[in-house]
């Protein structure tokens, strides 16, 4: 017998003042300002964030935060250049640092950057993910900024392995080849995203894939490389209070009872917790949020706890 108990549990919600956005580290907040009408420099652009919102621009410590603000400008927003807090600036040997402090560990550079010596910053380019070095004294109506300060709303939680839960009052809106109301834009907009909840009714794996397909002629997502599995992981620890989705993957398919998604795609990239997969038949994904990991369940498993993401043809796009 080899099904997983899934655990749910609800806590405090953490928000953010009105116009700005959670982080997935939620003692933070995050503040998107435009750079049109006028033309910030980087050092505009810090000194703005320290004096309206006690902050910095916006520092990036790891791949799933990258991702995170990547998918969060890119749904958001119609600039694709935004300043964020490295910086050559502010250290004696011109290395790069984080105007907040914290440590510059993680990068996403594109090819040929960083460059060195002092008078360098960083623009984060969505939706991308990737960072250019750029002269700190560049300004550009086509360029805006983050900043990043400490949530008020914060408490840290008593106790050591809480995890604190989604901002219920994000909705990232979306301008530009937008998907049917409920609905939201995937990285790949040509893809559009539902989630429908297990709370009112328990839902196996194959109720699951048939709802996708009988109200929105999809399946049950799949996620073709880490970029997607981050965003999505992002999106539902921040929209949703469920901790558990079914996707597309399973092992019912096939005759040799091999992994595969049910829209049809390659089965390349995958985010398996330690100890699994589990290998048979009758196995089907489970992604677990806020670690972004999978799951292999049993695919008749039903639970109130296991809302599913459903995916399909954005109509909007030709």
């Amino acid at each position: 017998m080899f099904l997983l108990l899934l655990s749910f549990f609800f806590a405090p919600s953490f928000s953010c003042p009105n116009g700005t956005y959670v982080g997935f580290n939620k003692s933070l907040c995050y503040r998107i300002r435009e750079g049109a009408p006028g033309k910030h420099s980087w050092y505009d652009a810090e000194t703005q964030c320290q004096i309206y919102d006690n902050g910095h621009l916006a520092s990036i410590p790891d791949g799933f935060t990258n991702n995170y603000i990547t998918g969060l400008m890119d749904s958001t927003q119609n600039k694709t250049r935004f300043w964020l807090g490295g910086t050559t600036t502010i250290t004696s040997n011109a290395s790069w640092a984080w105007t907040d402090g914290t440590v510059f560990q993680y990068s996403s550079w594109e090819p040929g950057d960083p460059f060195n010596g002092t008078g360098y910053c960083t623009l984060l380019v969505v939706p991308y993910g990737i960072w250019g070095s750029y002269y700190c004294d560049y300004s550009s109506s086509s360029t805006a900024f983050l900043c990043e300060f400490a949530n008020p709303d914060f408490k840290a939680p008593a106790n050591p392995d809480f995890k604190a839960p989604a901002n219920l009052d994000f909705k990232a809106p979306i301008k530009s080849a937008s998907c049917p109301d409920g609905a939201f834009l995937g990285f790949n907009k040509s893809i559009c995203y539902e989630v429908l909840e297990g709370t009112s009714k328990h839902y196996s794996w194959y109720d699951a894939e048939t709802q996708c397909q009988t109200r929105e002629n999809g399946h049950l997502a799949s996620i073709p490389d880490a970029f997607t599995n981050n965003y999505l992981t992002g999106y539902l620890h921040s929209s949703q209070t469920q901790i558990r989705f079914w996707l597309g993957g399973t092992t019912t398919l096939n005759s040799n009872e091999n992994w595969a998604w049910s829209d049809g795609s390659s089965f390349d990239y995958t985010s398996w917790k330690p100890d699994d997969p589990r290998n048979g038949t009758g196995l089907c994904t489970i992604l677990q949020v806020p670690e972004g990991t999978w799951a292999s369940i049993a695919c008749f498993f039903d639970s109130s706890e296991a809302g599913f993401l459903c995916e399909f043809p954005n109509p909007n796009i030709n």
